[in-house]
C-alpha cells in the first residue's frame, strides 16, 4: 500500500476487559487498512472528536457515561450524531440480529451485533464498497437459485 493512501481513522470506545478484546477489534481493523484508535473512557471523548478527524466512531453498548445517570452507548452515540460532527456512528450491541439486519435508528446510528465479521461487513460498506461483494459470498450469504 502506498504512502500517499490515507486510510480511514476509526474511533472506538470500548471497556477494556483484557488486551485479546482490544486486540480483537484494533489489530483486525488495523490488517484490514484501517488506522484505529482505542478509548476506554468517555472522558475526553467530546475533545478528542472535536480535535481529530475520524471517520467513523464505534462505540460498545456496554460503555457508560459516569457524568449521565443509566447512560449507555446508544446514549453516547445518539449524543454524538446530533452534535455537529458529521461522521458514521455504530453501535455493537451483542443483543441484536446478524448484520444483513443492520437497523438505523431515528438518529442515524447503525447497530450491529459485537463481532469482528460484522463489523468488517460494515465497514467495507462504508469505506471499501469493492469488499462487500466478496464478504457476502465468503459468508455464505448469497445462495444460488436452482
Amino acid at each position: 500500500m502506498s504512502a500517499s493512501v490515507k486510510k480511514p481513522k476509526i474511533l472506538i470506545v470500548y471497556p477494556v476487559l483484557t488486551e485479546a478484546e482490544n486486540d480483537r477489534f484494533c489489530i483486525d481493523l488495523r490488517v484490514l487498512g484501517y488506522d484505529t484508535y482505542l478509548m476506554t473512557s468517555v472522558r475526553g471523548l467530546d475533545r478528542d472528536l472535536g480535535a481529530t478527524r475520524y471517520a467513523a466512531v464505534i462505540i460498545s453498548k456496554a460503555m457508560r457515561d459516569p457524568h449521565h445517570a443509566g447512560s449507555d452507548g446508544y446514549s453516547l452515540a445518539s449524543r454524538i450524531k446530533k452534535s455537529k460532527l458529521a461522521m458514521p456512528v455504530i453501535v455493537l450491541d451483542p443483543t441484536c440480529g446478524n448484520a444483513e439486519d443492520c437497523m438505523r435508528l431515528d438518529t442515524g446510528v447503525r447497530v450491529i451485533p459485537d463481532t469482528a465479521r460484522n463489523l468488517e461487513y460494515v465497514l467495507a460498506e462504508l469505506f471499501y464498497p469493492e469488499r462487500v461483494e466478496r464478504l457476502r459470498i465468503h459468508a455464505g450469504a448469497i445462495v444460488k437459485e436452482g
